[in-house]
């Protein structure tokens, strides 16, 4: 069994809360990725998986959205 991990990412272009919720189900039926939350209010979204943080960045930034890299 691979290890999972928590990664925090900070995303840009959500404009509401159904931008967030998009995020959240695409991130959540990506394989590898046990729980994902999404929230609006601080753009950002945590993420317990297996997958690296490319892999995560690639989900978001496939959904139409950015991801803030520090």
């Amino acid at each position: 069994m691979e290890e999972t991990k928590k990664i925090t990412i900070e995303i840009s272009g959500m404009s509401c809360p159904a931008c967030a919720e998009t995020i959240q189900n695409g991130l959540s039926n990506a394989e590898g990725v046990t729980e994902s939350e999404v929230i609006f209010e601080t753009r950002k979204a945590a993420v317990v998986s297996s997958i690296s943080l490319e892999e995560i960045s690639k989900i978001v930034e496939g959904l139409g959205y950015g991801v803030i890299k520090e």
